[in-house]
């Protein structure tokens, strides 16, 4: 016979608490669980007594991410789903955690209070035009400098449109992004990045020169791409990559 009695109380192992709230027959209960989210679960006294009974809102990923209650699954066949493998590479790169391994890590990135919950960002993932095409999860095209990924300004792009616009001043040197002096022919040499491949651009005299060569060598490219994505990428996108400008300082 179960010892468990109505207003029980029990810690779960991942954390959290829980109450017991209803018996339905020896073998099954009605737990709570005493968060904000109030939500119930059926379990068997020994599973309540150890601590097994899982709560959907308790964060298990990366101490933030938690996989609520809804339609969608992390898995299917044992393989993630692509919208849950998107969710967590996102709370990942904002969060860390043990399971964060070879995931690039970026700093002051948060994920907004709503897209915390699986089933929230599931929703709007699988709404998108571009679903399920491979498209990387985009936080800051639609708005230059966006540290937070959230349903306002998050978009799907292919991967090669999200490096498109990365400046490269972080490895430029004291010239500025495409220009490089070379002593021996004591030209300002210009490159460009073109499908992963550097592309030779020309060598000038004059490092202004030099610089709006490559100012104007990427903004074309840009454009060149864009066209070439017409109709496959978000309509926002498109007409952010050709009013698209580089600004070289």
């Amino acid at each position: 016979m179960s010892k468990l009695k109505i207003g029980d109380v029990f810690q779960t192992n991942a954390g959290g608490t829980m109450k017991v709230i209803e018996k339905i027959r020896w073998d099954k209960f009605v737990v709570e669980h005493q968060d904000k989210h109030k939500h119930r679960s059926i379990a068997h006294p020994f599973g309540i007594m150890k601590g097994e009974v899982k709560n959907p809102y308790q964060p298990s990923l990366s101490g933030k991410g938690f996989l609520g209650v809804g339609d969608f699954v992390a898995h299917i066949n044992c393989k993630k789903t692509p919208e849950y493998a998107a969710w967590m590479c996102m709370i990942q790169r904002c969060y860390g955690g043990k399971n964060g391994k070879g995931v690039e890590r970026y700093e002051d990135c948060s994920v907004s209070d709503e897209w915390l919950n699986f089933q929230n960002f599931a929703k709007w993932y699988v709404s998108q035009d571009f679903y399920n095409c491979g498209y990387d999860l985009d936080k800051d095209l639609i708005r230059k400098g966006n540290r937070i990924y959230c349903k306002e300004y998050c978009v799907l792009v292919p991967p090669k449109i999200n490096g498109l616009l990365h400046s490269g001043k972080k490895r430029r040197g004291k010239y500025p992004v495409g220009v490089s002096y070379k002593k021996m022919g004591k030209k300002f040499n210009v490159n460009l990045k073109v499908d992963g491949k550097t592309k030779y651009v020309g060598a000038f005299d004059c490092l202004d020169e030099a610089s709006n060569a490559y100012v104007l060598a990427k903004e074309s490219y840009v454009k060149q791409i864009a066209l070439e994505w017409k109709g496959k990428i978000d309509k926002r996108v498109f007409d952010l990559l050709m009013m698209w400008r580089v600004v070289n300082d």
